[in-house]
């Protein structure tokens, strides 16, 4: 047989501690990181309570807990890198006297301006959070500025708004907002991150959700699970007391309300939302009692990269003798670098301008002209589709060379030329070429007569 031949860029951040309290031992008060507490007019925390891991952000002369310091000087570093001015630290921790103090200045402000106290009280606590119940006594809340101010403009900023899309990536949250003031009881603050770790804030953001929507999840009984993009993922769930082992421990914090959050990493099944999709019969095949070689959960419906189709690709395909091309976007540590090799020295992805662009994804059109460098038969058989205008000229005949021989067709008379093939189509896809080279194999072998050259219909 002639057979011619994208994720995982992971951002390094900060994350909770990823090498796991060892199960065989029981955990004990000082396992627990007190990340994820939560704080608030309802649970407030003692006026003695000083973390013991307080460090400087950078060169600035605000203190944060470790884990959440470092956490935010890759995130201002990052949005650096990113083309902006980031904003400067300009609170962190606070002791419960400078708590107190700040507070009743300010409830002293706006009684020397008319205000009774209750009234001065109560508009202060809109925005400042009575001693006892601030989170900046936790070392893990930080307001950035941009001007030596706390402005609400700020969310509204190009910096402002990269750091609030990308937070979550690095542990930290927008905690206050308008619209959970009802739950957060404290005003929308542009410039108050709050650091509670990966996965939360990614699971926080995720849902919409402020903080204390999370803990009253996990508290009903709600558990979590956040994809580490390796094969693995988060596994997190609440208990009301310390249980003494725990299989894949990574972290558990006390959250302030009784309970404590659990943070594990499990492995996971890779094609556990295949099963049950109408694709899962070609996966089967397609694997034919092997792993997955991708390192994420596939999910079918979703569109397949280049770099991906490629290591599908692979499992059918031999290696090829061609010469590789040089691209200056691989890395050739990455799961899908081999199968990228294979299939561009098979001359049937290779790229533009120097690149191959492992994590873009592919229309239909594109993946049946690269499938259809693959078949040696020309013959094509003219199938009406009903949107026949919308498939690009260069790749008619791709498209009907494919059709001919059963391998790529449309669905309710249409081909779709220009939406984006999916993990599910690819899988089929590259079952019924399979099959396809399996036959004209098995043909060669019998019949092996001259074949009529159609290069030129």
């Amino acid at each position: 047989m002639k057979f011619k031949k994208f994720i995982c860029v992971f951002l390094a951040v900060l994350m909770l501690p990823l090498i796991p309290i060892d199960p065989a031992n029981a955990l004990s008060a000082s396992d627990d990181t007190e990340l994820l507490w939560l704080v608030n007019k309802n649970h407030s925390i003692a006026s003695s309570y000083v973390a013991n891991d307080l460090i400087k952000v950078g060169t600035t002369s605000v203190e944060m807990r470790s884990a959440a310091a470092t956490a935010l000087t890759n995130l201002l570093v990052a949005a650096k890198k990113a083309g902006y001015t980031a904003p400067s630290p300009l609170s962190g921790y606070r002791s419960y006297s400078t708590q107190k103090t700040l507070f009743n200045n300010r409830v002293a402000t706006r009684q020397s301006n008319g205000m009774t106290y209750q009234q001065a009280y109560d508009a202060t606590a809109v925005y400042t959070a009575p001693p006892g119940t601030s989170e900046h006594q936790l070392g893990l809340a930080i307001d950035i500025s941009l001007d030596g101010t706390l402005s609400s403009n700020l969310g509204n900023t190009a910096v402002g708004k990269w750091i609030n899309a990308n937070a979550a990536k690095f542990g930290f949250i927008l905690r206050y907002t308008d619209a959970k003031r009802p739950l957060t009881m404290i005003g929308g603050e542009a410039w108050h991150y709050r650091y509670v770790g990966i996965p939360h804030a990614q699971i926080i953001t995720e849902n919409g959700w402020c903080l204390e929507e999370y803990v009253a999840a996990l508290t009903s009984g709600k558990e979590f699970t956040f994809d580490r993009g390796d094969g693995t993922e988060y596994y997190i769930y609440r208990t009301t007391t310390v249980p003494e082992k725990v299989d894949g421990l990574v972290s558990y914090s006390s959250d302030n309300t009784g309970g404590y959050i659990l943070t594990t990493v499990r492995s996971v099944d890779k094609l556990s939302k295949v099963k049950g999709h109408w694709s899962e019969p070609y996966f089967t095949e397609l694997l034919n009692g092997k792993e997955l070689p991708v390192p994420f959960v596939v999910n079918p419906s979703a569109p397949i990269t280049r770099a991906d189709f490629a290591v599908l690709y692979s499992l059918i395909a031999p290696e090829a003798d061609g010469e590789m091309p040089s691209f200056s976007d691989l890395d050739k540590t990455a799961y899908y670098y081999s199968a990228v090799e294979n299939i561009a020295k098979a001359g049937l992805m290779v790229g533009s301008d120097g690149k191959f662009n492992p994590n873009k994804t592919s229309t239909r059109e594109t993946i049946a002209v690269a499938v259809a460098n693959a078949i040696e038969d020309n013959t094509i058989c003219m199938i009406d589709y009903s949107d026949m205008g919308k498939i690009s000229w260069w790749a008619f005949q791709s498209v009907q060379k494919l059709a001919h021989n059963g391998i790529m067709t449309g669905s309710d008379g249409k081909f779709n030329p220009k939406s984006n093939i999916t993990w599910g189509e690819a899988a089929a896809l590259l079952v019924k070429l399979k099959t396809y080279l399996n036959s004209v194999e098995v043909t060669e072998e019998v019949e092996p007569e001259e074949v009529v050259s159609t290069d030129k219909l």
